[in-house]
């Protein structure tokens, strides 16, 4: 769906390309791998009784994570809370076989979501946060509806923010410590952490993969003459080279929060912007400094899905959402919205859109050059006024006939 003609005339002019990693060229939901616990190093000469611990240890990471996932909008809570739910209806069957939905579920209140960071609530009682390692481990140990109880006293809050800067240098070196207890992620893997009651427990470990007709997408877009295409990830990047080698990206910035792909969009314009008015100022005549300002030209396009990419889609020149319906937040900001959740598409719009101007100003041209031979006719006696006036429409006819053509370029 393109929102205007406006944007579908930027669109024959891309020059540069943004993609999303995770949901946009990777799959909508990363798969659940494994679950890994902190602190916890796995031994086959353990004890049963051990072992038995610490696999109920992590299907509660998992059951726990999963149901608060559930009111998250990030792209990786769908793949945690399906994994989650599986496992619940597993260990939870129902106690009336006839109707099995109805089963004991927790108890959730609290659910706060900050966007980047990740989302946390009270399931049974118990603090839970799923997210960045930072977030999980700078939680408080008491339930997320007693945060607005801290005290207003200004005397006693200066000495609590030292207090907190203080466990904030503690939070960055226990947060080394904890990672080296865990296990080196494989380059396309990542994790989400989760903390009980602000003790980091474990990390849930998940697997990306490429869309299957990502590749292609990106050749496309090389053969549409697109100048860069880079990619913009919140992951870490060696996973996000891995899945840029895949599909054939060049440029990637990586560990980036939804504000950092939005002041990249914002430098990238601005480099350029400036790059243009200098040109613009070495150039002398309106014709020359016409076409100057035209070579220099450059159209931003960011390709996102889910509501952290609508403030990166509405900055960039054209935002387009790759949806399959259910992200309103990214539809609205968007220009240009894919109802299909097919990349593809993100290929085949620029070159419909390329196709459409091409005609354009080819029906244009041959209006106008028609015209021209008929004019010099008529003026030179070669042609009656009333067979001149007879071109002057069949001149139409041939031109809108040709605009027609464009039609065939839908489906390009």
């Amino acid at each position: 769906v393109v929102k205007s003609q406006d944007v579908l005339e930027q669109l024959s002019c891309v020059s540069d390309v943004f993609f999303d990693k995770t949901g946009t060229l990777t799959v909508k939901q990363p798969q659940v791998v494994r679950v890994d616990l902190a602190n916890h190093k796995y031994d086959a000469d353990s004890a049963d009784s051990v072992n038995q611990e610490n696999s109920e240890l992590q299907n509660r990471i998992l059951m726990f994570a999963g149901v608060l996932e559930t009111y998250s909008q990030h792209i990786l809570a769908g793949g945690i809370a399906k994994a989650g739910a599986d496992l619940w209806q597993n260990t939870h069957p129902s106690a009336v076989p006839q109707l099995p939905s109805v089963r004991e579920y927790p108890v959730i209140s609290g659910v706060k979501e900050t966007a980047g960071q990740g989302i946390c609530a009270s399931v049974d009682g118990v603090n839970v946060r799923v997210g960045r390692k930072s977030y999980v481990l700078n939680a408080p140990a008491v339930n997320p509806e007693d945060e607005s109880q801290a005290t207003e006293d200004k005397d006693k809050r200066a000495n609590v923010e030292n207090i907190e800067n203080a466990e904030d240098v503690k939070n960055v070196e226990n947060i080394s410590k904890i990672e080296s207890n865990f296990e080196e992620l494989s380059a396309d893997e990542m994790a989400t952490y989760v903390s009980f009651d602000g003790k980091l427990v474990g990390r849930i470990v998940l697997k990306d993969v490429p869309r299957e007709n990502a590749k292609s997408t990106i050749q496309k877009l090389k053969g549409l003459g697109v100048c860069s295409i880079s990619m913009l990830t919140g992951d870490g990047l060696q996973a996000a080279q891995t899945i840029a080698k895949s599909v054939g990206i060049e440029r990637v910035k990586a560990n980036l929060l939804p504000q950092d792909k939005l002041d990249c969009i914002k430098q990238h314009y601005s480099g350029y912007k400036r790059e243009e008015d200098c040109g613009r100022f070495e150039s002398f005549g309106i014709f020359s400094r016409f076409m100057h300002k035209k070579k220099d030209k450059r159209v931003t396009m960011m390709v996102g899905d889910g509501v952290n990419d609508a403030p990166v889609l509405a900055a960039a020149n054209i935002g387009v959402a790759l949806t399959d319906g259910t992200d309103t937040a990214a539809s609205e900001c968007a220009q240009v919205v894919i109802m299909n959740n097919n990349i593809y598409a993100v290929a085949n719009a620029v070159s419909v859109a390329k196709h459409t101007k091409r005609v354009m100003i080819q029906a244009v041209m041959l209006g106008i050059g028609l015209a021209v031979i008929s004019m010099f006719a008529a003026a030179f006696g070669l042609i009656p006024a009333v067979f001149g006036a007879m071109m002057q429409e069949m001149i139409d006819v041939v031109s809108i006939l040709w605009a027609l053509t464009a039609l065939k370029g839908k489906r390009a």
